[in-house]
């Protein structure tokens, strides 16, 4: 039971990490000065 516990403790934590993060569409634009910037 103990093994269970484990394995949704990980799945849950990979869900809120992969929820955490910024949604880019992966569409980028060189500044000058700046560097790549996100434009979507």
């Amino acid at each position: 039971m103990k093994k269970f516990g484990f394995w949704l403790t990980l799945v849950i934590l990979g869900l809120a990490l992969t929820g955490c993060q910024s949604q880019h569409s992966g569409s980028r634009e060189y500044i000058p000065g700046k560097g790549w910037m996100h434009n979507d």
